[in-house]
């Protein structure tokens, strides 16, 4: 009876000291004091500074906490949950942005050198949380990843005219390689690419601004880019009238009514003038991809995921790279304050014009 008086007494003096509420009944029925989780949790939204935050979670702590945290609260809060010591929405969130900006699980989110982050979370929590913040975000995608509307088609015209002369523009579409972690099994050998490894060939579209207007995710590596095309539904919107406009590609794609692509061995002024004109035009959609995977090195580096996980990865960082657009450019074009010019717009083509009589009369008349 002694030893067990002797264990309540140096209880009562731990709950003192860490402030623990413990059952003494508990200890007088086991005879040990139960065993205490001690996480020692650094607040990265009052360590970093302004810039230093910036340069770790690729956004701001106002725009984290105030814009991006609420879209996904509900998503996140695990607090009424029966599992002990929950994460907090707001580290759940910090710990998927920097993976986002680093591709790495543990060695910046975990414990790091040279006082870096530390999370208080292992490797595995913190997998779990990558993917249950990107599930969150990405089920935001059909609300931020919209095609134009008739304004900002209009508007799209208008500064893809500005920047090379093209008329009638609705977007640029190209296709980008996500490597990804072989998926196993049976399925493995058709996300290996012509590079030899495993990709996800993502096809997207861009908008004027240089923001995401649609995105698909569900093509393997060996699949060609025209063949995406043809399995989206965004041949059916345009082939239906629903979405009027041309689209820029390259030589990757068939030439269509609404698909540009350079004409191969041009023969006179007009025709060199026109690819020169659409390639000038193109390369926008280059830049935005390079500027993308800068913003967020886990889709330059390549997923190590699920593919489930990497699916809802690359969503979430074309959601979070919409929301920079508009939150870096707030209404930088709107059809008060900007010129509608008729030259930005073409005649559309005459019935039962194909892609290739489309194209030759596009640049006969507006670049001879």
């Amino acid at each position: 009876m002694d030893d067990i008086d002797e264990d309540v007494f140096q209880l009562e003096n731990v709950d003192r000291l860490f402030d623990i509420e413990v059952d003494e009944e508990d200890v007088m029925t086991i005879g040990r004091i139960p065993k205490r989780y001690l996480r020692d949790y650094q607040n990265p939204f009052e360590h970093w500074r302004e810039h230093e935050f910036l340069h770790r979670y690729r956004f701001s702590e106002d725009v984290v906490m105030h814009y991006i945290l609420p879209l996904i609260r509900d998503a996140l809060d695990i607090a009424n949950s029966n599992r002990g010591l929950p994460v907090s929405p707001e580290i759940q969130l910090a710990i998927a942005l920097r993976y986002y900006a680093t591709n790495s699980f543990q060695v910046v989110s975990y414990t790091c050198q040279q006082m870096e982050i530390v999370h208080g979370c292992s490797q595995s929590t913190v997998c779990l949380i990558v993917r249950r913040v990107s599930v969150a975000l990405a089920g935001l995608f059909n609300q931020i990843v919209q095609l134009p509307s008739r304004e900002e088609q209009i508007l799209n015209a208008q500064l893809f005219y500005n920047c090379g002369g093209m008329r009638s523009i609705y977007a640029l579409i190209d296709g980008v390689l996500i490597r990804i972690a072989s998926p196993g099994k049976a399925i493995a050998e058709i996300f290996r690419c012509r590079k030899s490894y495993f990709v996800l060939n993502v096809l997207a579209i861009i908008d004027g601004e240089g923001s995401f207007r649609y995105l698909d995710v569900r093509h393997p590596g060996s699949v060609h880019d025209q063949t995406a095309v043809d399995r989206s539904a965004l041949k059916l919107l345009f082939e239906t009238g629903l979405v009027d406009g041309i689209i820029l590609g390259d030589p990757g794609y068939a030439c269509t009514r609404y698909l540009f692509t350079p004409i191969p061995n041009p023969v006179n002024e007009a025709k060199e003038s026109f690819n020169e004109s659409l390639i000038a035009t193109r390369s926008f959609i280059e830049r935005i991809f390079g500027r993308w995977k800068r913003k967020f090195p886990c889709i330059q580096l390549g997923l190590s995921t699920k593919l489930d996980t990497s699916m809802a990865t690359i969503c979430t960082t074309a959601v979070l790279w919409n929301i920079y657009v508009h939150l870096n450019y707030p209404n930088q074009y709107d059809l008060e304050g900007f010129q509608i010019e008729p030259e930005a717009f073409a005649e559309p083509p005459r019935p039962g014009m194909d892609g290739f009589e489309y194209r030759r009369e596009y640049a006969m008349r507006y670049f001879s």
